[in-house]
């Protein structure tokens, strides 16, 4: 089989979920074992199977023969769904990104609190025309730009682009992320790092 329609609420969240996904996304690949992928995702395997479980009573995986341990894969190598069936298109929305941002807010508060404990905010143009927002640890108010920490990349603005640029930026930005994950290191002492990129036109509040 190729691909299967998920149909039930629940088991859409899975897919919606990335904090949930990435910890079904290895049983896509082939037959393996709880244990295997609780040591890829860093989750403890007594919350693995929880999961697993779950994903077994949804019909998403299934067993695969009778060794010991039980090895499972995922029922097919694609999914298909239509979440806006059973919500809201803004509620499936926020299922699908609200783990996802809730994770990186996390990891910059506990980059930010290696730096410092104090930070102050800044808000400033420069050059007249490219508006800053940057916080800056109080000890390093007056410091020089050679001083400052490195800090997580978190980049916010507007610009105005024709549609070639715009498509330029995009298959750029993708074709940079498309070639540092073919090199992603496969030493388990390296950091992972949670990355999110996206360009879209501008829609700004109605009220």
């Amino acid at each position: 089989m190729t691909h299967v329609t998920v149909t039930s609420s629940e088991a859409m969240d899975l897919f919606l979920d990335l904090a949930k996904l990435r910890l079904f996304a290895p049983f896509m690949s082939g037959p393996i074992t709880v244990a295997e992928v609780a040591r890829m995702t860093d989750v403890s395997p007594s919350a693995l199977n929880y999961w697993v479980k779950r994903a077994l009573a949804w019909g998403l995986l299934e067993r695969v023969g009778e060794d010991r341990p039980a090895r499972y894969r995922a029922v097919a190598t694609r999914f298909r769904m239509d979440p806006t069936s059973v919500m809201p298109f803004e509620d499936m929305l926020d299922r699908r990104d609200h783990s996802a941002w809730e994770r990186m807010l996390r990891g910059f508060a506990r980059e930010y609190r290696r730096v410092a404990d104090d930070w102050t905010f800044h808000v400033y143009l420069n050059n007249g025309d490219l508006l800053h927002r940057d916080l800056v640890p109080a000890w390093a108010m007056d410091a020089s730009p050679a001083a400052m920490p490195t800090l997580p990349l978190n980049e916010w603005g507007v610009m105005r682009l024709s549609r070639a640029q715009a498509q330029a930026l995009k298959e750029q930005l993708e074709q940079t992320i498309t070639t540092f994950f073919a090199e992603s290191s496969d030493d388990p002492h390296d950091e992972k790092y949670l990355f999110h990129v996206a360009l879209v036109r501008d829609a700004p509040p109605t009220s």
